[in-house]
C-alpha cells in the first residue's frame, strides 16, 4: 500500500462532478445485488448539471444475494431504488424540505455542496467562461470512458485492502473503519 498515487478507476474520477458518486456507487450496488456487472456502466439519469436529478433503478437480487430475502415472492420484477442527486446547498435545502413535507421519498441521495460538484468548488481556477462547468464535467466523463478500470470495487488496491483488513463489503471491520455517524452540533442548550 505504498503507492503514492494509487490505482484509480473511472468511477473514482467521477467523484469530482455532481452525480458521480451516485454513478460510481450504482456500478457497485447493482453488481453486488444482482450478482453480475451492469451491462452499461454509464447511468445517464444522474449525469448533468441540473440542480436536482431524480431517477429510479430496478434491481433484481440474485438468489444468493443477502437482499433476496427482502423481496416478496409476488414481486418478480425486483426492487425499485429511488435515487436523487442534488448539487449546490440551495438545491439540497429544497430537496430536504420536500422530503420533510412527505412530497418525495428516496432510498439513496447524493448531495454535493458546490454547484456542479467539486468541479465548481472554491479550489478550482476561476473562469469567465459561462460553460466551464459543462466542459469540466465532460472532461470527467471522457476520462472515465477511457479508463480500462471503471468500477471502483474492481480496483486491485481496494480488493487488497478488503482482503487484508476489511474482509468484505459491509463487514463489521469495514463499518467500524469506514463509516461515520451524525451528531448534532451547534451551541449547547
Amino acid at each position: 500500500f505504498d503507492d503514492p498515487l494509487g490505482t484509480g478507476s473511472g468511477g473514482a474520477q467521477l467523484f469530482g462532478t455532481t452525480g458521480g458518486v451516485m454513478e460510481a456507487a450504482l456500478r457497485t450496488v447493482v453488481e453486488l445485488v444482482e450478482g453480475k456487472p451492469m451491462d452499461n456502466v454509464v447511468y445517464d439519469d444522474v449525469r448533468g448539471l441540473e440542480g436536482v436529478k431524480e431517477a429510479t433503478l430496478k434491481v433484481t437480487p440474485a438468489p444468493d444475494s443477502p437482499l433476496a430475502a427482502h423481496v416478496k415472492p409476488e414481486v418478480s420484477d425486483g426492487l425499485e431504488l429511488r435515487i436523487a442527486v442534488a448539487n449546490g446547498l440551495g438545491n439540497a435545502k429544497k430537496l430536504i424540505t420536500q422530503m420533510k413535507a412527505g412530497e418525495c421519498k428516496y432510498d439513496f441521495i447524493e448531495v454535493m455542496a458546490c454547484p456542479g460538484g467539486c468541479i465548481g468548488g472554491g479550489g478550482q481556477p476561476r473562469s469567465t467562461d459561462k460553460t466551464i462547468l459543462t466542459k469540466r464535467q465532460q472532461a470527467m466523463y471522457s476520462i472515465d470512458e477511457r479508463k480500462t478500470l471503471r468500477r471502483s470495487h474492481d480496483n486491485p488496491m481496494i480488493k487488497a485492502l478488503y482482503d487484508k483488513w476489511l474482509k468484505e463489503p459491509n463487514s463489521h471491520e469495514a463499518h467500524e473503519l469506514l463509516h461515520t455517524g451524525y451528531f448534532a452540533g451547534g451551541p449547547a442548550e
